[in-house]
């Protein structure tokens, strides 16, 4: 009994700690900004529940004109009605959204335009994580979709009514840290966000599929999106800076709300003790967007992102800086769905009745291609500029093909760097190549040319893999790799750098595989043989290791 005193001493220094660390780490700050937003409209989307439904409530209580966008017109209704009774505003409208359906996004512009004549405040908050991978119905990952393209074609379409803004109009994206996480924007040539090394295949459009094992997949899926957001926010402000349109993204943390939903061992009844705990609530989150959403002190920032303290960074990511950005194919359905809408056109995305698109990658030392005019207003419009579309006549399908043809080039460079023990160069060279590659789906192009322009890539990546097996880039290597099997199953040179990265990385069984297949496709692969000796000694020493281990703990 005379500890007791002590115990609860300790006790109380505990609980006050663990209440000024959550203060100090994890609060954040909250906007002490007053004012108000009177008569201005607001569109908010994923505003029924979250960090939107905060921000949501906080502009209505300063007296704006709120239109929720969410995917259930239901819910969106019973916010509505919920809002209205807490702030007495009778502004807010329920508005149904689905950023899964592109058609969806476009009913919900049609709708928007016929209420209002402006828009002053753009909040793009909806997202998804640890989704189930599957296609929505126009053919892109949910993840992808959610995250990036919903809000890139609704922030487009709305563009007229942000330029007719009384005042300065301030378009938010809720962006995430985790966008720091990937190194590179990677998408397929039809557009999608390309499936990260080892991810199963998707199946059709609106069929789920069970979650892959592996987090990585979804962290790598979600932070594609995201910093596929942060760069058409970057760009975006860039290109309307002087316009009376501040364009800032905003990280709001770590916040406690329904994204983890589809994350099951987050939602086990310990961690979500722990959650309440460690992560910010909703109200928290929303702050620094309530900030950037209405705060004067900002004024004419713009480009900016702000982190969970309320401070502005900049640039975000290498990414995104001016000159750095990744020019990134965009897909045609969006530019579709976007008609005539909008300042002078898209980038990088196909008119309707264009014979094809295409697909330029850039590294940050590496110009666009040569005769790529990127003061085109086709080319240069909204979006990261590397793209164009390529229009009917053959001259210009020449002229592309020809584009192709010097980008062998440095590859060959490359070669020769190679062969000759200047990894870090030949590195540069085969990076140059893929800028200079162009991924092209015709109408009109012939087989043979086609097959060209197939063949100059799946070289140029297969040569990145064997220089970043040997840099020591295990990683990196392997989903070089991989993106050559994925056209090339049986390509023998990738599956051995394949497996070589697995066994550097200790993933034994993916490692076994690929070398497995590769003495079924070269049986003299002296190289694999190796490998496979390696991987079996390796087998053996664990085993012996466990049995010397049991053997020692029965004899105690």
């Amino acid at each position: 009994m005379e500890y007791l005193p002590l115990f609860g001493s300790l006790v109380g220094i505990a609980v006050f700690g663990a209440y000024f660390y959550r203060r100090a780490r994890v609060a954040g700050t909250a906007c002490d900004c007053g004012d108000r937003v009177d008569g201005r409209v607001v569109l908010i989307t994923g505003a029924n529940s979250g960090i939107g439904l905060q921000v949501a409530r906080e502009l209505a209580l300063r007296g704006g004109r709120v239109y929720l966008a969410c995917r259930s017109l239901e819910e969106a209704r019973h916010t509505a009605f919920s809002i209205i009774n807490e702030t007495s505003n009778t502004s807010v409208r329920p508005l149904q959204l689905d950023l899964n359906s592109l058609a969806s996004v476009r009913r919900l512009v049609s709708e928007l335009r016929q209420a209002e004549t402006r828009l002053d405040i753009l909040v793009n908050n909806a997202g998804c994580f640890y989704c189930p991978p599957s296609l929505t119905e126009d053919g892109f990952t949910v993840t992808f979709q959610t995250n990036y393209l919903g809000h890139f074609l609704l922030t487009r379409l709305l563009a007229p009514l942000l330029v007719q803004a009384a005042a300065g109009a301030r378009v938010v994206f809720v962006s995430s840290a985790a966008h720091l996480t990937v190194s590179r924007l990677e998408f397929d040539c039809a557009g999608r966000a390309a499936q990260p090394a080892g991810a199963p295949p998707l199946p059709p459009a609106g069929v789920p599929a069970e979650p892959p094992a592996r987090l990585q997949y979804h962290v790598a899926a979600y932070g594609q999106a995201k910093l596929a957001l942060a760069v058409f926010a970057a760009e975006l402000a860039r290109r309307l800076r002087g316009k009376d349109i501040c364009v800032n993204s905003v990280d709001p943390g770590n916040v406690n709300t329904d994204i983890y939903r589809h994350y099951r061992e987050l939602n086990t009844f310990h961690v979500r003790l722990l959650r309440c705990f460690l992560m910010r609530t909703p109200s928290e989150g929303a702050q620094t967007v309530i900030h950037c959403a209405c705060s004067s002190k900002i004024d004419g920032v713009t480009g900016q992102y702000f982190n969970p303290r309320g401070l502005a960074m900049s640039p975000i990511h290498w990414r995104s800086a001016d000159g750095a950005v990744e020019r990134t194919l965009l897909p045609a359905e969006a530019d579709r769905s976007a008609g005539g809408d909008g300042p002078s056109g898209p980038a990088g995305l196909c008119q309707p009745g264009a014979r094809c698109r295409l697909l330029v990658e850039t590294e940050p030392d590496c110009p666009p291609p040569a005769g790529l005019d990127l003061s085109d207003p086709a080319v240069s419009a909204w979006l990261p500029a590397g793209a164009a579309t390529i229009g009917e006549a053959d001259t210009e399908l020449d002229r592309l093909l020809e584009r192709c043809l010097r980008s062998l080039r440095p590859a060959d460079r490359g070669n020769e760097l190679f062969a000759a023990g200047r990894d870090v160069d030949a590195l540069y060279r085969y990076r140059r190549a893929l800028a200079l590659l162009v991924y092209i789906l015709p109408e009109g192009l012939s087989e043979a040319e086609r097959a060209a322009v197939a063949s100059a890539r799946l070289a140029c990546r297969a040569n990145l893999s064997a220089v970043l097996l040997r840099r020591g880039r295990h990683e990196a290597a392997r989903a070089a790799a991989s993106r050559v099997l994925i056209e090339q199953p049986n390509h023998v040179r990738c599956l051995y750098r394949r497996g070589a990265a697995n066994l550097a990385l200790q993933d034994h069984e993916d490692a076994e595989r690929d070398l497995r297949r590769v003495l079924e496709l070269d049986p003299g692969n002296a190289a694999a043989t190796r490998q496979i000796a390696l991987l079996d000694k390796r087998k053996r020493d664990v085993d012996q290791h466990t049995a010397n281990f049991m053997t020692k703990y029965f004899q105690q």
